[in-house]
Order: structure tokens, then C-alpha cells, then sequence
């Protein structure tokens, strides 16, 4: 399977500086969370990421 980094629909792996990405996968009822860097675009606020 290969890198897919995508937002709203769009593949945007390569905007993304892969060495900034973080997951925290919490084994609770609490949300997992995630961060990254991205380059030369602006997400929108409420925009899907699906990693």
C-alpha cells in the first residue's frame, strides 16, 4: 500500500513534510489525534484529512 495523504477528496501528499507528522492513538474513549506541516496551501477549517 502506498502513502496517501488526503483533504477534502484532494491528494495532497506532497505538500505534506512527512518528518513533521504526528499520531496519538489513545486506547479510550478520548479522540485520536494528529499534526502536520503543510506547504504552499491553506486548508479549510473543517476540512477532512484522511491519512
Amino acid at each position: 500500500m502506498s502513502d496517501s495523504f488526503r483533504i477534502s477528496g484532494v491528494e495532497r501528499i506532497s505538500n505534506i513534510l512527512l518528518q513533521d507528522i504526528s499520531i496519538e492513538q489513545v486506547l479510550t474513549s478520548m479522540v485520536d489525534t494528529c499534526s502536520f506541516t503543510i506547504k504552499n496551501i491553506q486548508p479549510n477549517e473543517g476540512d477532512e484529512v484522511i491519512i
